[in-house]
């Protein structure tokens, strides 16, 4: 009996920290870490903008640029109270390119065109101030 539960003590105590270890746990600096704007294209990939990327600027090869251009499901974008903001040209923040299951949390816009933009197929995304 005593061989039964320290066996189960180690099971347990093995499945936590494994837990722990890979991806189980909950801790918030888990993701893919960003300070620039970049395309996020990883399905079910939370992504962490750690500062505000530089401004957002069209040119006249590329009037309308994108900084966040979201192109896979079940992405998290943790915004850590950053902003985008936009220059020249008619910049949009983050682009929604026929995805779903997508969360946008603490994330700001300013001088943009459009903050969020949806783009063809859409449903079920939650933005979280």
């Amino acid at each position: 009996m005593k061989k039964r539960l320290i066996s189960l003590v180690v099971v347990v105590a093995a499945l936590v920290l494994g837990l722990t270890y890979f991806g189980g746990g909950s801790d918030a600096n888990t993701g893919t870490h960003m300070t620039a704007c970049q395309a996020l294209d990883q399905q079910g990939v939370t992504y962490i903008l750690d500062q505000s990327p530089p401004t957002v600027n069209g040119t006249n090869a590329d009037p309308f640029p994108i900084c966040l251009p979201i192109t896979a499901d079940g992405i998290t974008l943790l915004g850590n109270g950053n902003t985008i903001t936009g220059g020249t040209g008619s910049p949009t923040g983050v682009t929604l390119d026929s995805v779903s299951g997508v969360v946008v949390k603490n994330l700001t816009f300013d001088n943009l065109t459009e903050g969020i933009k949806k783009r063809h197929r859409f449903n079920r995304w939650r933005f979280l101030a």
